[in-house]
């Protein structure tokens, strides 16, 4: 995404459980709003085996339609990032970076 202008960092959430990862106490993941002119395939720069040892099984795009219909097998982080997503998209930018703790 370096070639896409300045990023919004509008979350950051904290997990705060020791069992999504053997060997550690939680995760934090940051989310961050990235404008874009044209659609493009999304990838990842580390490479096959990299993103493997991440966990990072696949990029792909999903709409706020579909994102709110889903009743797949996929887990979303964060959990709630239908109705997250779809309020950043109708309202924009939060004016401050959203913090939220997510424990077991």
């Amino acid at each position: 995404m370096r070639d896409y202008g300045a990023a919004t960092h509008v979350w950051r959430e904290e997990i705060h459980d020791l069992t999504i990862l053997p060997g550690w106490d939680g995760a934090i993941n940051d989310y961050f709003l990235v404008p874009v002119a044209a659609a493009f395939e999304p990838c990842g720069s580390l490479g096959r085996e990299a993103l493997a040892a991440e966990l990072v099984e696949h990029f792909e795009w999903w709409s706020v339609d579909r994102l709110l219909s889903h009743n797949g097998r996929e887990v979303f982080g964060p959990r709630d990032l239908p109705d997250r997503f779809a309020r950043l998209v109708k309202d924009g930018s939060p004016s401050s970076l959203e913090q939220f703790v997510r424990a077991p």
